[in-house]
């Protein structure tokens, strides 16, 4: 059994985490439903499908290889090169609430832009 000592704080991290993924999410809805507002009422479907179509497409890019340029380290004989090798498609990652806020700042972002 694990001592609550050392099992509480990665839950209440965790837990923080997936908080802050839920409230960034909430924003991309909400500048989805802003670009939906701001057109008329027969483009609002495309819209609405726009957003609904970046979210899908910067989560399958932000799961095969955004990650790994943001956060990945490998080091070469004390030189740290610019994009890792160690965690495409997400392998060798412990804490995937970690990714998944990440993510959800990245869909948000894609939502701004586009």
């Amino acid at each position: 059994m694990v001592p609550i000592l050392e099992w509480l704080p990665n839950n209440i991290a965790n837990s923080g985490q997936g908080c802050k993924w839920g409230i960034s999410w909430c924003i991309h809805t909400g500048f989805a439903m802003l670009c939906a507002g701001s057109v008329h009422i027969k483009n609002v479907h495309n819209t609405m499908l726009k957003n609904l179509l970046d979210a899908c497409s910067a989560s399958l890019g932000f799961y095969i290889i955004g990650y790994t340029l943001v956060y990945s380290r490998d080091n070469f004989d004390r030189v740290t090169i610019f994009i890792g090798t160690s965690i495409f498609f997400l392998m060798d990652v412990e804490n995937y609430t970690f990714w998944l806020l990440q993510f959800a700042f990245a869909a948000t972002a894609a939502t701004i832009v586009a």
